[in-house]
């Protein structure tokens, strides 16, 4: 069996926007989820996988290159399911997609690193699993063991599709050089869409904004609260490095019989090379309760899906409070499947139909939750399978 962690997030903007100077300035033109969804779907029908990077790989070479695996779509509830995948390094360890391969929304094949067949051109990557119910307003993000969730990566895809390669309003590319130091110098690539607007034309730009779904109550019974709290703590994971005292020749041949014959292979010939990289979690306690400011501010760098996280213990509590506990998720179980193999876009999306009543339920009642100060305890975690 297998389980993935559902993570929820508003959609706060979705569609055309009158440019402005203030960019938070919303002034709302025209445009919607469904429609870029259409748009996207027609976009990638007959594509293989490499053509669905949604930018010109030459025009931004450090953009992290991500690309559809496929899209489904359930025509009475309006949900969607988009498998993205985000490319990483050579394939040590990881799986990968033939760069020909079939878009579609029943596509999973993989080749895993070490296995590759002839002159097969791999690129590979982490899936990214998503879905969006217009229903909420919202999207989710659906993590696995072998997933990788990164939901800014998701709105850039979406944002960059609509900018390059959309047929939803008539668009304008501008670049321009930006110089950081000297002699080093990027382009920044702006796109504007031009509305009529009575008898003027206006510039509008796409966005496209999410914020995780809070149990918005939370904050608030927080405020309140604050008199409790005695200590701040915030815990997160690190990287440890450390120094590779392997000789010059037999680094060498380590990572090239890895890229040969494969990690296991390469093991028993020379043996495993170090460990370089460890993750190492560490925890800070602090004297004391944030400020309201304070408290406002951590609710709101909660939205990243990070290890990153603050806690409160409470001069009536032993155990400490987790900002955590109060972001809205359930959970997906896969009864038929150990986390083996990669997911297709439908077929999350039947798993989703088969238990989508009390995951849309369970999400609802989560965002109305509150901390009761008489008992300032967790809220239960959801749909647990």
């Amino acid at each position: 069996m297998d389980n993935g962690s559902i993570t929820y997030f508003d959609i706060t903007a979705c569609g055309f926007y009158r440019l402005k100077h203030k960019s938070n300035e919303l002034d709302y033109k025209f445009g919607d989820l469904i429609g870029v969804l259409d748009d996207l779907e027609s976009w990638l029908a007959d594509k293989s996988f490499e053509q669905t990077l949604a930018w010109n790989k030459e025009e931004q070479p450090l953009r992290t290159r991500v690309y559809s695996r496929g899209l489904a779509r359930d025509e009475n509830t309006k949900d969607a399911v988009i498998v993205l995948y985000r490319e990483v390094g050579n394939g040590n360890g990881i799986h990968g997609i033939k760069v020909d391969s079939k878009v579609s929304g029943d596509s999973k094949g993989t080749v895993k690193a070490g296995r590759e067949h002839g002159d097969d051109k791999i690129i590979w990557g982490e899936p990214c699993y998503y879905w969006l119910i217009p229903e909420l307003n919202k999207i989710a993000s659906i993590r696995f063991p072998h997933s990788f969730a990164d939901t800014y990566l998701f709105g850039q895809y979406f944002i960059q599709h609509v900018n390059n390669n959309s047929k939803l309003g008539v668009r304008t590319k501008s670049k321009r050089t930006v110089e950081t130091i000297p002699g080093r110098a990027f382009d920044i690539y702006n796109t504007r869409f031009q509305i009529q607007e009575g008898k003027s034309e206006i510039n509008c730009v796409f966005k496209f904004i999410l914020e995780e779904t809070k149990l918005k109550a939370a904050e608030e019974n927080f405020e309140k609260l604050r008199h409790k709290i005695t200590h701040t703590m915030i815990k997160d994971t690190t990287i440890v490095h450390q120094q590779d005292t392997r000789q010059p020749l037999l680094k060498l041949t380590s990572n090239f019989l890895g890229s040969l014959v494969g990690e296991s292979k390469r093991d028993e010939l020379i043996g495993q090379p170090p460990v370089l990289k460890q993750p190492r979690k560490i925890e800070v306690k602090i004297d004391g309760a944030p400020s309201s400011e304070e408290l406002r501010n951590l609710f709101s760098m909660r939205d990243k899906e990070s290890d990153w996280d603050v806690g409160f213990l409470m001069a009536d509590r032993d155990n400490p409070i987790w900002l955590s506990s109060y972001v809205a998720r359930t959970k997906l179980p896969l009864h038929d499947s150990d986390g083996s193999e990669h997911y297709s876009a439908s077929f999350l999306l039947d798993e989703i139909n088969k238990v989508r009543e009390d995951l849309i339920s369970e999400v609802k009642s989560a965002e109305n939750a509150s901390v009761q100060e008489s008992e300032v305890t967790p809220s239960k975690k959801l749909a647990e399978g």
